[in-house]
């Protein structure tokens, strides 16, 4: 038999809610972290715009020179989500891109953007068809082709001499206009002006690349 004063001093057992709150909040903040450790990895692969790892892509030179920044070309080429891009890239010293050239890509794994490495087919080196001559004119070394006015007067003349053809232009003021862009290729290019200044007139910047530009 249990005596009545043992009895009244048994009390009831009750919980620790300041220590089951706080085991309750550990795990809470424990399991959420580990919710954003596990899907942390997940959401970086599915909103990436490039898959992981360096990439090989095909493009093609829109324009071979930036009005800004040397070195780079402007290119198009097909992503790997089959969406078109066009963008300016970073080329590699050695290579030079024309418009039309198709050109290999590379994107390095620390790099967001590709960058040229190379030409796979040149448009420069593919040999247009041959044109025969309607009416093809043999002009000896001490002969010329002129072209006159309705009055007689000399406008252009064609001759041949030791060096190559020569061109001339009869009139003092001649005035030569394109409606496009005018582009000059050779191996080496002068302008003279034997008498008179020269001037160069442009509505934006005057871009002058070369490896030494010397003045006077």
């Amino acid at each position: 038999m249990i005596p009545n004063h043992t009895v009244s001093q048994i009390e009831p057992f009750a919980p620790n809610e300041d220590a089951s709150r706080d085991d309750s909040d550990e795990l809470t903040g424990r399991s959420l972290l580990e919710l954003m450790l596990a899907t942390s990895g997940k959401s970086v692969e599915s909103f990436s715009e490039e898959p992981q790892g360096s990439s090989i892509y095909l493009g093609e030179c829109l324009q071979k020179e930036h009005p800004d920044l040397v070195g780079h070309v402007l290119v198009r080429w097909q992503h790997a989500r089959r969406c078109m891009q066009e963008k300016w890239l970073l080329i590699v010293a050695d290579a030079s891109a024309q418009e039309g050239d198709r050109v290999v890509l590379v994107k390095p794994a620390n790099s967001h953007e590709p960058i040229v490495m190379g030409i796979l087919s040149c448009v420069r080196h593919r040999h247009e068809p041959k044109r025969d001559a309607i009416a093809p004119m043999t002009m000896n070394q001490h002969e010329s082709l002129k072209i006159v006015d309705s009055k007689g007067q000399e406008l252009l003349e064609v001759s041949f001499s030791s060096t190559g053809p020569i061109v001339r232009l009869f009139h003092q003021d001649t005035h030569v206009e394109f409606a496009g862009k005018l582009r000059v290729d050779a191996q080496s290019i002068e302008f003279k002006a034997k008498e008179g200044p020269m001037n160069l007139t442009a509505s934006k910047d005057v871009v002058v690349r070369g490896d030494v530009i010397r003045l006077n």
